[in-house]
């Protein structure tokens, strides 16, 4: 059985699960046609979500500076999810090139 949730409720599923298990882990890829030019990282850690200050506000910015679609769009300081994670483990793979 699949379930296929709106986009708001999986938001704040992810964000629940943040806030219970303290952890979170952040996957970079790079895909190419080639597959021995394939490579990933993990970076696995402790996650707080960050609601109020300074921090979150600079997140925001930083967000809307770096993808023009955020700007287009207008992130909602009050309402967008910004995730701190400390690192703990970090873990990669590249094909052989």
């Amino acid at each position: 059985m699949s379930l296929e949730l709106p986009a708001w409720a999986a938001t704040l599923l992810r964000e629940s699960r943040v806030a219970r298990l303290g952890s979170a882990s952040l996957l970079v890829d790079r895909y190419d046609e080639e597959w021995s030019r394939l490579a990933w990282v993990i970076v696995e850690g402790r996650a707080d979500i960050v609601t109020v200050g300074a921090e979150r506000a600079a997140a925001v910015d930083l967000l809307e500076e770096k993808y023009a679609q955020y700007r287009a769009m207008g992130l909602d300081p009050e309402t967008v999810v910004i995730v701190r994670l400390t690192p703990g483990r970090l873990l990669c793979w590249r094909g052989a090139d």
